[in-house]
């Protein structure tokens, strides 16, 4: 395994999986601020996850409940944090799916979080 990879870092398979990846991240992320335009969020252009920063009105471990019931699996940033100051806001993974189901997914939590403010 060792001999493959090392072969995968002189040949240059290493950097061109790397590029694929970044790419594919910009594109997720690209989507994610397409589709929560109105939103804040915290992140990277390069990364596979967004905080995405919750209005007031909307208890984080009650809309991570409701999307649980639509089958989309978020976590609320309290598993994450390193201070009593838990931030008010949910993680998003955007790496984990097809663009389509991502797509599909960041509309329902956009949904989910409007409902969630006139609730």
């Amino acid at each position: 395994m060792v001999s493959i990879v090392c072969g995968w870092i002189k040949n240059g398979t290493i950097k061109c999986f790397e590029s694929l990846k970044r790419r594919d991240a910009r594109q997720r992320q690209a989507l994610a601020r397409k589709i929560l335009m109105n939103s804040e969020w915290v992140s990277h252009a390069n990364s596979y996850f967004i905080w995405l920063l919750l209005p007031q009105e909307v208890r984080a471990d009650r809309l991570v409940h409701r999307l649980m019931q639509q089958s989309i699996s978020v976590s609320t940033a309290e598993p994450f944090s390193t201070s009593d100051s838990v931030p008010h806001a949910i993680r998003l993974a955007l790496g984990s799916v097809t663009m389509i189901q991502l797509s599909e997914a960041l509309t329902t939590i956009k949904e989910t979080i409007e409902y969630e403010k006139d609730f």
